[in-house]
């Protein structure tokens, strides 16, 4: 079989835009409340890791207020963005395609097939 590999990417700021208005929404939706009722479980070390809940549960427990808390989830979120793009460049079979946030999904679907013949 022949394989092809891609990656999705985006200019970084566009990136970073799209990070931020995810997380403005995640908290739009109501991320503290879900947290919060969540918050009586024992959760697993896993868990515990994923980006929003320490910055929710630090919210929660006064450390700093909701406007921190949403800037912390923004940079972490960023940072983890940063790490994935430089752990999979390391793939050389990667083709790589720059996006634009107009693109619709089946357009990325057309490039993607054109590309793979």
């Amino acid at each position: 079989y022949k394989i092809h590999l891609f990656g999705l990417n985006r200019n970084r700021e566009e990136l970073y835009r799209q990070i931020d208005s995810r997380v403005e929404r995640m908290f739009e939706e109501g991320i503290v409340e879900e947290i919060k009722n969540l918050s009586h479980f024992k959760w697993s070390l896993t868990a515990d890791r994923l980006i929003g809940v320490r910055e929710v549960q630090g919210f929660l427990n006064g450390e700093y207020d909701l406007a921190r808390a949403k800037y912390l989830m923004k940079q972490n979120t960023r940072h983890l963005a940063k790490r994935q793009l430089t752990w999979f460049r390391k793939e050389k079979r990667i083709r790589w395609l720059l996006l634009n946030s107009q693109e619709s999904v089946e357009e990325i679907v057309k490039i993607i097939q054109s590309e793979a013949q």
